[in-house]
């Protein structure tokens, strides 16, 4: 029985120490080709050992849960600032277009009030309306305030 303990802990201890020095070798054979193996090289072969990447990162489940949402969070922020842009991109558009149509028409107004002199303007309602000199004067300055504030 002494013996069989003695034998067991020499057979432990014979395991413990290979695996210490257990590595990963390479060299190259006598045919070019690169070998890797756990086994050292035959007599006579110059090696290497290959050290073993490092072990990843040990996180918690939740480290990794937390690096998510935080990931996602960042993402869902850019998306928010794309779409406000987006927006802010077509009332600009909207902007511009209405900018334009009121350009136009105050260009077409002071075309009708300067062209031939007319007694009668059509009001808003679809009704014609007499104008005196004073009230178109004042309208054709009307329109090339309007011309100011829309045509660039």
């Amino acid at each position: 029985m002494r013996t069989s303990a003695k034998f067991a802990i020499l057979l432990a201890a014979t395991a413990l120490a290979s695996a210490a020095l257990a590595g990963t070798y390479r060299w190259v054979d006598k045919d070019g080709v690169t070998v890797y193996s756990q086994t050292p090289p035959p007599p006579g072969v110059e090696a290497t050992t290959v050290k073993a990447p490092p072990a990843p990162p040990k996180n918690s489940g939740e480290d990794s849960l937390d690096s998510l949402k935080q990931q996602y969070q960042s993402f869902q922020d850019r998306e928010d600032i794309r779409k406000e842009r987006m927006i802010e991109q077509q009332e600009d558009q909207e902007l511009q277009q209405k900018r334009e149509h009121n350009c136009q028409a105050a260009k077409h107004n002071l075309a009708i009030l300067q062209g031939p002199a007319r007694s009668l303007i059509q009001t808003p309602d679809g009704e014609y309306q007499r104008i005196d000199e004073e009230t178109r004067s004042q309208q054709i300055e009307e329109a090339n305030k309007m011309i100011d504030q829309y045509c660039d």
